[in-house]
């Protein structure tokens, strides 16, 4: 087939006459948008997005008259937005988003009868916002963030009555709010921050009981928060962060949000979502603080069409209805307000650098808070003995710069999942520190200006009771007091000491300049489409906030198992090219994966893992050292790890035919390898991993990341799990989802959106999605399952079964390779697994067992050398073609 460069080529390439959906989306089309598209009359889609096409957009489009979407987002096209876009009379959608255009926003926009959606976010567009916009008779949804807009506001736009999502940010806005805006009562989400606002939150703001998202940080607004706005029931996502707001946070605030799910349902139930070609990950990067847990890793790295799923979910409350407040950087005074009994939608409570007083709540524990930050406030008292009822959700705790004092109360022990924590500058507080896995790895900058504190010298011993005053040593850090001697009053030891440390401090601060440097210039070279938007949610910079220190011992040895000879960080390291990101064969959840070839001509995989400080070194050895002895043919073994001040380092065999996803989904050759006898042989694989993990292995082990880019393929294509564990080695009894871990959008079971507790049965759900990958060829999400029940592939199977047209979901390639009695039966096990029920879903020894009678009809009993040969030998050929 002759290769296509652009869309010229496509278009001459078909009969244009008879064409009605164009979709080139996702491509790497160069040159520009074909003016002779003009002559498809009967044009009804066209989608570019996500392509290199430049120029301007042509006025021929003008002659599309049956032409109802226009996906152009995502390209380098530009100059000005055509006013002949008033003469599409069925266009209801138009998407230019992250190209170079300017000029002015097109007036003709409220002349179009059509027109519902408009998203023309991150260009060069300037001027005023015009009036006519007001007179758009079905607009629903207006995108004009991350612009160089300015003047303010129009009143005026409060007369879109079917406005649901409005957002303005990013540009050069002025003026107040206005009051008017509490008439858009569909209103869903507003986002007007990073302008320069000033004025008062209006109190006719209450009146909007659909809002979902309010976004208003990065302004200039000041007062009070009216109390009316805590009219906004269905209000989940609040940010005023940045500000000038003053007085006392409402107490009822904590009542917002208690309508969010009638909203969802109303949402649901309309099934009115943006188009396919829309750009949904821009919206969910903007509002969801994805440098925050809960949230952390929800949208970051995902493809266009996950996205999406996320962005369905969220609009639907499947997935994410958990709220925050981030109320940082203003000047709000007074107490903490109370929890109000049943306020079970906030998630994250971010009050950090206010004037707030008084003692932390002692009913805080009603609410299941995932994030508390407090930081530089004026709270005192002593820190509140309500961290038992906090456990399963608590993973960031800041209380740093207050006044609090007292003892730390000892249900801080209980606090399993916390990953980031910091008591510093609160002089007041005493006694030991925690010390239970947690707080383990102990972190002298967490407790700065607190000279009251001691710690345990004994990491391992038991926390000692409340009213115990002093550590078992003289000193906190376990270190001798200095001796006051010599004409200064010091030691020679200490003089010795303060001499070191201020050489390793002079070395460490030219590595960190340096270090600094070399990220600046990374972070300058960035391509970025459109302006560089204004960080909204904390001060990080989300691209390049993020470097680590570099490891002061470049020789510590590499902990290894069975067969790995003796290697150090250093080996690591030129192993990787210093981790170069030409090195990096995987990206997932856990961290950067990197191929590497040892001195000894080994090759291996190296995962460094993302480092959230979630565990100290202790626990993190006990617990590669419990991987390190699990052994099972279906599970990719470790062969070494390596500790070294925040580094985590795994080696894992390298396995040489990459994941079960490359071969679905991004080789040509799958037709030739994937028969079904195979794409049996690799479900029955790793089904016995799985089941292995949950019923033998000790400590049984719960995945929580089942998905096929986690199954690796050797040089038989027998199939082998890897990132078990890594999730963290539960208790079958009491599993909590960590965030970073609760798993893929598309593999993610559903009573994980409710109860984010992982089960085995989850486990199950998720390979029951493998298993419809490999029967019917196709992602778990995508836009094929647009409109259907659950929007996934799961429930398109389902949809086609009740239809008696279970044939529609097999690939072809598995329906000329396998025959139909065990194919039937296979699809059955995938969608027991897949019970929206938990009670239904079969065991995975079960699944097992099932599988492997499957293979014995079809004689695939385990690998036999000839079987082996066979693909080997294909894959051979291929790489010889």
């Amino acid at each position: 087939m002759e290769l296509l460069k652009s869309p010229n080529d496509v278009v001459d390439s078909i009969t244009c006459s008879s064409l009605a959906h164009l979709d080139l989306s996702f491509n790497y089309f160069s040159g520009v948008i074909p003016a002779s598209l003009g002559r498809c009359s009967n044009l009804s889609y066209i989608n570019f997005q996500e392509n290199d096409l430049a120029g301007t957009i042509p006025e021929e489009l003008v002659q599309l008259q049956k032409l109802e979407s226009l996906g152009l987002g995502s390209n380098n096209l530009f100059g000005t937005l055509p006013e002949s876009f008033l003469q599409f009379p069925a266009l209801s959608a138009i998407d230019v988003s992250q190209n170079f255009l300017s000029g002015v926003v097109p007036k003709c926009l409220s002349e179009m009868p059509s027109l519902r959606y408009f998203v023309a976010h991150s260009n060069n567009i300037s001027g005023l916002i015009p009036l006519e916009l007001a007179h758009a008779p079905t607009l629903y949804h207006l995108d004009l963030g991350n612009n160089s807009l300015s003047g303010e506001i129009p009143p005026e736009l409060a007369n879109l009555t079917t406005l649901r999502f409005l957002r303005l940010s990013n540009n050069q806005l002025h003026g107040s709010l206005p009051s008017a805006f509490g008439n858009l009562t569909s209103l869903q989400a507003l986002d007007l921050s990073a302008n320069n606002l000033s004025g008062p939150l209006p109190s006719s703001f209450g009146n909007l009981l659909s809002l979902l998202w309010l976004q208003l940080a990065e302004n200039q607004l000041g007062g009070s928060i009216p109390v009316e706005i805590t009219g906004c029931s269905s209000l989940l996502w609040l940010n005023l962060r940045n500000n000038r707001f003053s007085g006392t946070i409402p107490r009822d605030l904590f009542s917002m949000g208690s309508r969010a799910g009638a909203e969802f349902s109303f949402i649901q139930k309309s099934n009115d979502f943006p188009p396919i070609s829309f750009g949904e990950c821009s919206l969910a990067q903007s509002w969801i603080p994805d440098d925050v847990v809960p949230f952390r890793n929800m949208v970051k790295d995902l493809r266009h069409d996950q996205c999406r799923q996320r962005w369905v979910d969220m609009l639907t409350g499947k997935k994410l209805s958990l709220g925050y407040w981030q109320l940082s950087n203003n000047n709000f005074s007074g107490p903490i307000p109370m929890p109000v009994t049943g306020s079970m939608n906030l998630s994250c409570l971010l009050l950090s650098n206010n004037m707030l007083s008084g003692s932390i709540p002692y009913n805080m524990d009603e609410v299941p808070l995932y994030n508390i930050d407090l930081t530089n406030n004026s709270i005192d008292g002593p820190i509140p003995d309500i961290f038992e009822r906090l456990a399963p959700t608590l993973q960031s705790l800041h209380l740093s710069y207050n006044r609090l004092s007292g003892f730390f109360p000892s249900s801080l022990n209980k606090l399993s999942f916390l990953s980031t924590y910091n008591f510093s500058f609160n002089p007041d507080l005493e006694g030991p520190v925690p010390n239970n896995a947690s707080f383990r790895n102990f972190d002298p900058t967490a407790y700065l200006n607190n000279s009251k504190l001691c710690r345990w010298a004994d990491a391992t011993q038991k926390p000692v009771p409340q009213e115990m005053k002093f550590c078992s040593n003289s000193s906190a850090l376990g270190l001798a007091p200095p001796r006051m001697e010599g004409r200064n009053g010091f030691s020679k030891h200490v003089v010795l000491i303060c001499t070191l440390i201020g050489v390793f401090g002079a070395i460490l601060l030219f590595l960190a300049v340096g270090s600094m440097f070399l990220l600046a210039m990374k972070c300058r070279n960035r391509h970025f489409l459109g302006r560089k938007q204004v960080a909204v949610f904390t001060d990080a910079d989300n691209d390049c906030r993020v470097y680590d220190a570099l490891p002061v011992n470049l020789f510590v040895s590499v902990t290894c198992f069975g067969s790995l000879k003796a290697l150090t960080y250093s080996d690591l390291v030129l192993a990787t090219d210093n981790f170069s990101s030409a090195k990096i064969i995987g990206d997932g959840g856990f961290g950067m994966v990197y191929k590497a070839k040892l001195a000894d001509g080994t090759t291996v995989a190296i995962k460094k893992l993302v480092q959230d400080g979630a565990q100290g070194d202790r626990e993190f050895q006990a617990e590669m050292e419990t991987l390190g002895r699990i052994k099972h043919t279906n599970l990719v073994p470790l062969l070494g790890y390596c500790c070294l001040s925040r580094e985590r380092l795994l080696v894992y065999k390298c396995l040489s035919n990459g994941s079960l996803d490359d071969w679905l989904y991004e080789s040509e050759d799958r037709a030739a390898v994937l028969t079904w006898p195979l794409r049996l042989r690799i479900a029955a694989g790793i089904a016995q991993g799985l089941s292995f993990l949950h019923h033998q292995c000790e400590p049984l082990i719960i995945h929580r990341d089942m998905k096929t880019s986690n199954i690796l393929l050797d040089e038989n294509f027998d199939a082998c799990l890897t990132d078990f564990g890594l999730a963290r080695i539960v208790d079958l009894q009491m599993s909590h989802v960590s965030t970073v871990v609760a798993g893929t959008p598309g593999y993610v079971p559903p009573e994980y959106g409710e109860t984010w507790r992982a089960t085995a049965k989850g486990d199950v759900y998720s390979f029951g999605v493998v298993m419809l990958e490999l029967a019917s060829g196709k992602r778990p999400i995508g836009p094929d399952f647009q409109g259907l029940e659950g929007g996934n592939l799961v429930g398109w199977v389902r949809a086609l079964m009740k239809a008696d047209r279970h044939t529609e979901v097999y690939d072809p390639i598995v329906m000329r390779t396998g025959d139909a009695e065990s194919l039937q039966e296979f699809l059955a096990l995938a969608v027991s697994c897949t019970s929206a029920d938990v009670r239904p879903r079969p065991t995975m020894l079960l699944v097992s067992a099932k599988l492997e009678e499957l293979k014995l009809r079809l004689k695939l009993e385990e690998p036999q050398t000839n079987t082996s040969h066979q693909y080997s030998s294909i894959i051979s050929d291929i790489k010889d073609m």
